[in-house]
């Protein structure tokens, strides 16, 4: 089981430029303040920007990843995120995302980049095999 497997991401659309995603919100991520903890919403950004930077074709591991916190996300059921090429280069990937909660207030933005890389042989995810075959469960 994957990372993205474990967080029960859940795709609403997606196409070339663009990913809409979920997931469910969980007691285990609140922080000390009874907020989402940051470093859950910069996972969350980190695999909504990924998914869309690789392609399913490409190897574009994150080469840095930058997210400001706007507001907490305090009460919800689940945390979404919508994610968006800026940039596709030869070497770099370029990709910005939002995150919000149930109340559609904008909680936090990130600003991701990849490197493209060689192929690097590797077992694909259930969502990544669900996304390849377009048969994933759309929210």
């Amino acid at each position: 089981m994957t990372f993205n497997d474990t967080l029960g991401v859940e795709i609403h659309e997606m196409n070339d430029q663009y990913l809409e995603m979920r997931i469910p919100f969980k007691d285990e991520y609140k922080n000390e303040l009874g907020a989402v903890h940051g470093a859950i919403i910069m996972a969350l950004a980190d695999v909504a920007t990924g998914i869309l930077a690789n392609q399913l074709k490409y190897t574009a591991p994150t080469q840095s990843s930058y997210t400001n916190f706007l507001r907490p996300i305090l009460d919800t059921k689940y945390i979404y995120a919508k994610s968006e090429i800026i940039k596709r280069g030869k070497r770099t990937v370029t990709v910005d995302c939002k995150i919000w909660s149930d109340d559609t207030k904008l909680a936090a933005v990130n600003r991701s980049e990849f490197t493209i890389v060689e192929n690097i042989r590797k077992k694909p995810s259930k969502l990544t095999e669900s996304l390849k075959s377009g048969n994933y469960e759309r929210y």
